[in-house]
């Protein structure tokens, strides 16, 4: 793939993305890597994942 210019979801600053899933800068990311969260609070804080309206997966118990 191709390194190309995105703008960071976090913070809109423009940076350069190694490919399209790559949409987090550096900065963000070493902030998001030092937040003590586990994946069950990750995913609740996110909200359940849908296609077209439908609940795809329901939220983990913690």
């Amino acid at each position: 793939m191709e390194r190309k210019q995105r703008t960071c979801l976090k913070c809109g600053r423009w940076f350069d993305s190694a490919s399209p899933a790559n949409r987090i800068c550096r900065k963000c990311s070493q902030i998001n890597n030092k937040v003590p969260m586990s994946e069950a609070q990750l995913q609740r804080q996110r909200g359940a994942m849908r296609h077209n309206g439908r609940i795809i997966n329901d939220l983990p118990e913690e």
